[in-house]
């Protein structure tokens, strides 16, 4: 008699930055999950704080640093307790750079990212985290607009 080992459940990774597209993005993983048998994991990014010598005291950059964190943990508290499936990752730095990371060390099947769809002049000054993400994942990335129909 053959016994099958059970395959591991698939994850979907959900960079989540609070607004309204990466909001979208979780509500289209959390819309995928159920069939694909997923667990769901909100990435959210920090930005380090920095200041040019002279501009604000170290303190106070150490403060705001730790009061977004602070700020970030509440939110993601408060999904974990509506969402089951979901875990939740709080980390600090480039977000491009940590989400390739978390994509490398998590091993998702899908990635599922919000895209501010800017353009122009502001995507060639601003850049787009999705884009480069978009471009450097070994694994499929799907972007969602803002205006995505919920």
């Amino acid at each position: 008699m053959e016994t099958k080992t059970p395959s591991p459940r698939t994850l979907i990774l959900v960079p989540l930055d609070f607004e309204d597209a990466s909001k979208k993005a979780l509500d289209m993983a959390l819309e995928l999950a159920a069939p694909l048998n997923a667990d769901i994991v909100a990435l959210h990014i920090t930005r380090p704080a920095v200041a040019r010598p002279g501009e604000l005291p170290a303190s106070l950059l150490e403060r705001l640093r730790d009061e977004a964190h602070a700020a970030a943990e509440r939110e993601l508290e408060q999904l974990v307790t509506r969402i089951a499936n979901l875990k939740t990752l709080l980390r600090t730095g480039d977000p491009e750079d940590v989400i390739l990371s978390a994509i490398d060390d998590l091993k998702p099947s899908l990635v599922i990212m919000g895209t501010h769809g800017r353009r122009g002049l502001r995507r060639l000054l601003l850049g787009s985290v999705a884009e480069h993400v978009l471009v450097r994942s070994q694994v499929p990335v799907i972007t969602v607009r803002a205006n995505y129909p919920a």
